[in-house]
């Protein structure tokens, strides 16, 4: 029965080696943990012989973790450390391992569920780097050792001089896919990823000169049946027969890439789902907040409106009443008159959108003539000087099914808004024609066109992007239109033009 790993744990926080201890008593009978709670508790324990690994909290009180690191150095002891940290940044892994710590976990009961599996990494690396050591030796002990040694190596080992390979194991070609004549006559830049070709290039030369500052690094090979290997390499100078070389031992870590990536590929999937998720509970939340704006403007709306409809009809009355005794008034006073009936008749029409959105939308439906639908809201609402309108209304049109006040509502607000996207001037064109049993009206305007983001949100009640208004035109037409067993259809081009289209059903008569 192999005997439990003697591990030093250094940590002055009694929860947080509560944490390492539950860890670590999951794996029963594989671990002894000496715990030291100080800075003289921990070089009193490792005094003593028998442990196999130190563990380092990160922050101690008064002696931090890379100072028990650099305390088992100084000592001359051989023995892997291990930083614990709660922080989980980047930079503490980096400074621990640059400082010669052999992994590092984070501590949390998420990561700390790991730590047992991180044990069992370090010790094996450990052995296989004493392994490694051993390899070095025999290698100057006797040419007969070594080569026995390096042929039942697990790693391709290999010898690099004068940028080319002087000895190839077993692994070596069995990674490759190339004989060893093959591998031994060629440039070893060769059989390396173009991509990666100059940095390893540079890092030979480097160790080359004595530069170790990157041991182990990972480039890809190009393997003799045309596919990549991802591997890891790490090298030592070495004298061979009279000249310096580099000895090489190279593990396959393709499977490791794989999953490295399959990982980068997940958290980005997730990071997509968060943001998805993030951007629905946004609009819901604007939903919500609009849903609850016209609850209360469905509790105002009525009454407001009966309200505000006898002062305008009084103010009506008031200006025809001036206009009819001021018969010889001057332009000013004419002008005045004019700009009030103007601005009652906008007020009236605000008042009968909050109306007709406020309460539920009967229709009295009857035979409608397109054309003369058509003609009934230019006179009600005509366009500005600036705009030219274009008709397109075949003959042999049928009759449709609508209520015709409503219709003449929502074609006339199809107008209004078209007129209004071409403050310069422009072309709007009205047309219509049969589709499915139904025929189509089209407003289209040569305007500025509408915005992708908004076209989710054109009959969103309250939406606007106008100046003036209150954005609950195109929220009513909607709504009178499929009250009328209709639909509006929409298409726009930003920048260009966008045609509205009121769909209603053929009459049968």
């Amino acid at each position: 029965m192999n005997q439990p790993v003697r591990i030093l744990y250094v940590d002055d926080y009694p929860l947080d080696r509560e944490l390492v201890r539950d860890a670590l008593e999951k794996e029963s009978g594989g671990f002894e943990l000496v715990e030291a709670a100080s800075r003289a508790d921990f070089e009193t324990a490792l005094a003593q012989d028998g442990f196999g690994l130190v563990l380092s909290d990160f922050n101690i009180l008064g002696f931090e973790g890379l100072q028990v690191l650099e305390t088992v150095r100084a000592k001359g002891i051989n023995l892997p450390v291990i930083i614990v940290t709660g922080t989980g940044s980047e930079e503490v892994a980096a400074e621990a391992i640059k400082r010669g710590a052999a992994d590092y976990v984070i501590k949390s009961p998420k990561h700390i569920q790991h730590l047992p599996h991180t044990i069992h990494t370090v010790l094996e690396k450990k052995r296989l780097e004493d392994e490694r050591q051993q390899a070095e030796e025999a290698l100057r002990e006797s040419e007969e050792k070594y080569r026995h040694l390096v042929e039942n190596a697990n790693e391709a080992i290999l010898v690099a001089q004068d940028g080319m390979l002087k000895f190839v194991n077993h692994m070596a070609r069995e990674m490759t896919g190339y004989s060893e004549q093959e591998l031994t006559s060629a440039p070893f830049a060769d059989f390396i990823h173009q991509a990666d070709r100059e940095t390893v290039v540079e890092n030979y030369f480097r160790q080359l000169k004595g530069d170790h500052s990157q041991p182990r690094y990972s480039f890809r090979l190009t393997v003799k049946d045309g596919s990549t290997k991802w591997v890891e390499i790490g090298a030592v100078l070495i004298d061979w027969e009279g000249k310096p070389a580099t000895l090489n031992f190279i593990s396959d870590i393709t499977e490791r890439k794989k999953a490295e990536e399959e990982i980068r590929k997940l958290n980005a999937e997730l990071e997509q789902r968060v943001e998805e998720r993030t951007r629905e509970l946004r609009e819901a939340q604007e939903k919500l907040i609009r849903q609850e704006k016209l609850a209360v403007l469905g509790l105002l709306a009525g009454g407001v409106g009966h309200e505000l409809r006898n002062p305008l009809a009084v103010i009506n009355t008031s200006i025809y009443y001036l206009k009819l005794v001021q018969p010889e008034a001057d332009e000013k006073v004419k002008q005045h008159h004019a700009m009030i009936e103007q601005e009652v008749h906008n007020a009236e029409k605000i008042i009968y959108d909050l109306l007709d959105f406020a309460r539920v939308s009967s229709m009295e439906g009857e035979p409608v003539s397109v054309k003369e639908l058509v003609q009934r809201v230019l006179v009600r609402f005509p366009a500005p000087p600036t705009v030219e309108v274009t008709l397109k209304l075949p003959a042999g049109l049928p009759m449709v099914f609508a209520d015709p006040r409503q219709a003449e509502q929502v074609l006339g607000n199809l107008v209004v808004n078209g007129c209004q996207a071409m403050a310069d001037g422009g072309k709007l064109t009205i047309s219509a024609r049969r589709k499915k049993g139904m025929v189509a009206i089209a407003v289209k305007d040569t305007g500025v066109g509408i915005p992708p983001e908004n076209m989710k949100k054109l009959f969103e009640p309250l939406f606007t992007t106008k100046a003036k208004g209150i954005g609950l035109g195109l929220a009513v037409s909607k709504k009178l239109a499929e009250a009328n067993g209709g639909r509006i259809e929409v298409e726009s081009e930003p920048g260009k033009n966008s045609t509205f289209t009121l769909v209603l059903p053929v009459s049968a008569e």
